[in-house]
């Protein structure tokens, strides 16, 4: 901080006294509270005119804050900054999705697995996978509704207990229907994970919120990257030959993230001050500011968020003329928010107001979740087979395969080719991080569903038996579709993720969210009867090419959220509400 009073002519907590002591003494301070501070009193450099604005990384260094009664929770955010607060919280979060990523991915090793050791029909094979999304579903309409009313900390760290706790007791069933309510109850527990998403969400300032959402996704990629290394050491390939494979053992090794997160995030992850501040509870939000603002480095947290400091929720009108007439408003607004926030959780998302937003992303959440789960079934069907020895096959050599000996049935999967097709959403990722905040939500996600709908049709294609019988496909293009196909799905869903948490608002945000994600589970659920062993290719593919198309259709219709605060666009877009930054400009008018 410079020493020149020139350039900062408030270089202490005295100076900030003095200025309310003038404004006691002037005609004005009997209209306002005491901290109000007029304008006119101030030293020029900290006029509307001349005021800084602080964002971003802005605030890493010891700078005084002119005094302010009252800020929305968007401009805290903004003053505290990024650092190592939002990247632990970052980290919690995302050993919750590598989580989910495995659970998901594991289904495409299990169920073929099961269907050979407990000698399953193909409809229950089927359901193995379906009743993961069933309980996903279900979790994602009670536990999202619970993070607005408990609070996003309560219900992440439930979330991860229940994942982790079952994940690990499925490696103790040896039955068809304990399996079934293992796995039911560990869907139940991913279907919560919108909540420490949203959570990363609303400690971040807009201008770092893109980049670092989809920064959480590299711990999806990492998942998903872990399944097959899992597997190749526990269900085949590096005990092929000892016929050592289990299953229960690579459950066991896919639920230990969930547990890693569960336990990190007991210690990093706070509550919500957005949260906090909706529920009408500013003072406790403004201790977990100051942690935060003094985890990042900041020298004096109490003077970035000084005692008088009153922070206001973002779904709150803050545009009064009179100061102590918003507080009232203000105080009155949130209390009447949570007196009815039990009876608005999901009645709101189809109110008037949030309607359309809502039709629109159930829409997308539903057909992303046919697209992208439906692909990494199909490339996991392309690149294995379940066959019988006493059908006289021979097996490819690019396979590793293990036998049941009583049945002499085999799962065989193709490890190096799965392995290369995850790899895939490394590369998506990567592109969509440096693309989000230039082109934009939207574009970003209508051209990577299109080039993901065509790819996986080609895939599909190309690795039908009528084509194969007809045309000699390499295995290498096969692959390279394979990997395309991922990359785009998982750039096209990660923006999705995104867009989705900053157009919902505060108060409804991990509800919106879960209902959204509840919607993709339903579809999730039907993917595993569509690509039962029966349904030809050529088939999947041009089902996968029709819903990526209806993904880029109602993706299309969503506001953009590139640079905004959260919730604005959904604001301005559906009520034509004034955004903060007008209101704010408004409040600095009114007392100039």
């Amino acid at each position: 901080m410079s020493s020149s009073t020139s350039q900062n002519p408030l270089n202490s907590v005295q100076d900030y006294q003095s200025i309310d002591d003038n404004y006691l003494n002037s005609p004005r301070s009997s209209t306002h509270s005491r901290k109000s501070v007029e304008f006119s009193t101030m030293p020029s450099s900290l006029s509307p005119s001349n005021k800084q604005v602080m964002s971003g990384n802005s605030c890493n260094r010891d700078d005084t804050y002119p005094s302010k009664d009252v800020i929305s929770i968007d401009d805290a955010i903004e003053r505290l900054g990024m650092g190592r607060f939002q990247t632990r919280i970052l980290i919690a979060a995302g050993l919750s999705f590598a989580a989910d990523a495995m659970e998901v991915l594991l289904l495409s090793f299990l169920a073929p697995v099961l269907q050979v050791e407990m000698n399953l029909s193909p409809n229950q094979t089927a359901t193995i996978t379906s009743i993961v999304f069933a309980g996903e579903m279900l979790g994602t309409l009670v536990l999202g509704p619970l993070g607005d009313i408990w609070g996003r900390r309560p219900v992440f760290l439930s979330s991860a207990a229940s994942i982790s706790f079952f994940g690990i007791a499925t490696a103790f069933t040896n039955n068809y229907v304990p399996l079934l309510i293992a796995r039911f109850c560990v869907g139940f527990g991913v279907g919560g994970l919108t909540v420490p998403f949203d959570t990363l969400a609303e400690f971040l300032p807009s201008s770092q919120r893109g980049k670092n959402l989809l920064y959480i996704e590299y711990f999806w990629t990492v998942g998903t990257l872990l399944v097959p290394l899992f597997a190749y050491f526990t269900l085949g390939g590096a005990n092929q030959e000892s016929g050592m494979g289990s299953w229960q053992l690579f459950c066991f090794v896919c639920a230990l993230p969930c547990l890693a997160s569960n336990i990190y995030g007991h210690f990093t992850v706070p509550e919500s001050p957005r949260w906090l501040c909706e529920h009408g509870k500013s003072g406790e939000a403004l201790k977990i500011l100051r942690r935060a603002a003094l985890t990042n480095g900041h020298s004096n947290p109490e003077l970035m968020f000084p005692a008088e400091l009153e922070i206001v929720a973002d779904s709150v009108d803050t545009g009064t003329n009179h100061h102590g007439k918003f507080l009232e408003n203000y105080k009155e607004a949130t209390h009447n928010s949570h007196k009815n926030s039990s009876a608005t959780n999901f009645s709101i998302l189809l109110s008037k107001k949030w309607r359309s937003l809502t039709l629109k992303l159930w829409g997308l959440w539903l057909t992303f979740a046919i697209g992208y789960y439906g692909t990494i079934l199909a490339i996991s069907r392309i690149f294995s087979t379940s066959t019988s020895y006493s059908e006289g096959e021979g097996q490819n050599d690019q396979y590793q395969n293990n036998e049941d000996q009583a049945t002499g049935d085999t799962y065989d999967f193709n490890y190096v080719s799965i392995f290369q097709s995850c790899m895939g959403e490394v590369a998506g990722l990567t592109l969509v991080v440096f693309t989000i905040d230039r082109a934009g939500r939207i574009l970003s996600q209508v051209v990577s569903f299109g080039c993901a709908g065509i790819c996986v049709f080609l895939l599909c294609f190309l690795a039908d038996p009528a084509t194969a019988a007809r045309i000699q496909v390499p295995h290498g293009v096969l692959v390279v579709l394979a990997f395309l196909a991922r990359a785009f799905e998982m750039s096209a869903t990660c923006v999705t993720w995104v867009s989705t948490a900053e157009l919902l608002s505060t108060e409804i945000r991990t509800t919106g969210h879960s209902a959204a994600n509840a919607v993709a589970r339903l579809g999730a659920a039907v993917i595993p009867f569509l690509l039962v062993e029966t349904t030809p290719l050529i088939e999947v593919g041009i089902v996968m090419l029709v819903v990526n198309a209806l993904s880029m259709l109602f993706c299309s219709k969503l506001p953009e959220t590139k640079g905004r605060a959260m919730g604005a666009n959904a604001a301005d877009e559906l009520t034509s509400t004034k955004t903060s930054d007008v209101v704010d400009q408004e409040y600095i008018l009114n007392f100039s």
